[in-house]
């Protein structure tokens, strides 16, 4: 399934990663998958198919974001499903980690997957604790911590690992109805909850 919306004239679709960890263009990030394309409604041919490729890459680097939509200052925002069986150094982290990412969407951006992931509670030898929302480097892979820190824009904020959120929406230019006022701006995520 391909998470699809339409905005200001363009047809805005996510693919997600073909597995749970998957490279396929390692080091770089995969520029056919794990990522959100967009094509100019005008240049789409009318009752024909289009060409996957044939879209402007939007962002890199989401492993699984099955929802995204947009608030009404016009900022593009989603929701991502994080990898399963973190180890971070050698250590298994995965029962604590990735937090699952809230992220805002915008051109050029990467957003770590499948080389980085968020720290929601990752404590090293010592006792010492990682600040949540670090990026850092997953599963030893082709990339460190210091390339993930230049290479891996931050959440706007993160969510319980494996909580996997599946929509978010904002509560906007709605009328108040029965929610308080306090909400306006705010944003609402479903969560599925894998584990």
């Amino acid at each position: 399934k391909h998470t699809e919306h339409v905005y200001d004239g363009y047809l805005y679709v996510h693919s997600g990663s073909a597995a749970n960890y998957a490279a396929p263009t390692s080091p770089e990030y995969d520029d056919e998958r794990s990522l959100i394309r967009r094509y100019s409604l005008a240049s789409l041919p009318p009752g024909a198919p289009f060409a996957w490729l044939s879209g402007e890459v939007v962002t890199t680097g989401l492993r699984n974001a099955n929802g995204f939509t947009k608030n009404a200052a016009g900022r593009m925002y989603a929701v991502v499903n994080g990898l399963d069986d973190v180890t971070y150094k050698g250590v298994n982290v995965h029962n604590d980690n990735p937090g699952e990412q809230v992220l805002e969407i915008g051109m050029g951006q990467h957003f770590g997957y499948p080389y980085c992931f968020t720290a929601q509670r990752v404590v090293l030898p010592g006792g010492q604790i990682v600040p949540p929302g670090t990026q850092l480097e997953y599963n030893a892979s082709v990339h460190d911590d210091a390339w993930c820190a230049t290479n891996s824009t931050p959440p706007a904020t993160f969510i319980q690992a494996h909580s996997a959120p599946l929509d978010i929406t904002f509560f906007d230019d709605q009328p108040t109805g029965a929610l308080p006022e306090r909400y306006r701006g705010g944003a609402f995520v479903a969560l599925h909850g894998s584990w």
